[in-house]
């Protein structure tokens, strides 16, 4: 009986001590190794090149002489004692200084535009009644009677140029109308009698008025020539005055400046 329970105890002893190395065993476990830092941090750059090494002088040919050594440095002067000192070196031009702008020029003054100037008009009139005095800037001036002269031209004219026409479009005994102011009359007729006595009393009317037409056109050219007016012209005026003349079987007219 003894003997049984001492079996029991070692197996369970056996049975702890296993429990107690396995649990140790697995506290014991070292941890996992930290991450690499190669992994973390990023490659170093690859080194540069070495220059490249200048290159070697050429070989010296044996048969050429060797250059002559360089000349040795003179040594600064120094200045005798009590000389002046020498002048600073001139400084240098300063830069050119940049053309100027052009400025843009205003137009040419012309003034103000004035309208050409043009002879005031004279106010005072062109011609006047004379009246025995002859005012400053006016003189004298005798003129026909136009007024005469070209009424009696129209109504002779008139007259005479139909009368004419008649002569030569009638009969024979017609040509006697030609004649101015006297032709009317001569081929005046006495009526036969009868149904004609009418129409040669209108006709005898007829050149009744116009001979009598003539002679007073006639009558007043001939006065509107022969009388003359006396009258006030300014003398910055130019006038002209026309001359009529009558002669036998001839007018004429004539200007005077």
């Amino acid at each position: 009986m003894q003997q049984a329970t001492t079996r029991q105890f070692l197996a369970a002893a056996i049975v702890v001590a296993g429990v107690i190395a396995s649990a140790g065993h697995a506290f014991a476990q070292p941890a996992p190794p930290p991450a690499s830092t190669a992994e973390a941090a990023p490659l170093p750059p690859p080194p540069s090149p070495p220059p490249a090494a200048a290159p070697d002088a050429p070989p010296q040919d044996p048969a050429l002489p060797a250059p002559p050594p360089p000349p040795p440095i003179a040594p600064p002067v120094a200045a005798p004692q009590g000389a002046a000192p020498l002048p600073p070196p001139p400084a240098a031009p300063p830069g050119a200084a940049p053309p100027p702008r052009a400025q843009p020029q205003p137009p040419p003054y012309t003034g103000q535009p004035y309208a050409p100037w043009k002879e005031q008009a004279d106010d005072r009139p062109k011609e006047m009644a004379y009246n025995g005095f002859v005012p400053m800037g006016y003189h004298k001036v005798e003129r026909s009677r136009k007024g005469l002269v070209i009424a009696g031209a129209a109504t002779f004219g008139g007259l005479y140029g139909i009368t004419l026409l008649g002569a030569l479009s009638g009969p024979s005994n017609a040509y006697s109308l030609a004649i101015p102011v006297i032709g009317p009359f001569t081929v005046m007729e006495t009526s036969p009698g009868g149904s004609w006595s009418g129409l040669y009393a209108i006709a005898n009317a007829l050149l009744v008025l116009d001979g009598l037409g003539q002679a007073a056109g006639v009558i007043m050219f001939a006065a509107g020539l022969s009388s003359k007016k006396t009258v006030l012209v300014r003398d910055d005026v130019t006038a002209f005055e026309p001359e009529f003349m009558v002669g036998p079987g001839s007018v004429g007219m004539r200007m005077k400046f």
